[in-house]
């Protein structure tokens, strides 16, 4: 599955479908969170028990903001999810600088 919050904020859709017509293990599956579109519509979490009621001979790949990580990744251990087929990657936002300044800081 890959959440975005609206259509304009998916990423590598043509990717994903291409691997889809070549593997016949993979399926692409898109999600909007914020914007209405073709279903699935809604947050992965709440939607993998209606999509994939079993996940315990599935692979896991489960990527982006830290929360999101730990909420999905919860839900699909409560789906059956193998820990040892689940992989995770949590995104952090780089931090911003404490004072404006447009003087660049030496690594």
């Amino acid at each position: 599955m890959f959440s975005a919050r609206t259509e304009a904020d998916e990423v590598d859709r043509d990717l994903f479908s291409g691997w889809e017509r070549q593997h016949r293990n993979f399926r692409f599956t898109r999600t909007l969170t914020r914007e209405p579109g073709e279903p699935p519509l809604g947050r992965v979490p709440e939607l993998l028990p209606t999509l994939f009621p079993d996940l315990s001979d599935h692979d896991l790949f489960i990527a982006g903001a830290p929360g999101f990580v730990a909420a999905a990744s919860q839900a699909a251990r409560r789906l059956g999810a193998c820990s040892v087929r689940m992989h995770t990657e949590e995104f952090f936002v780089e931090p911003r600088p404490w004072a404006a300044s447009t003087t660049p800081v030496a690594p």
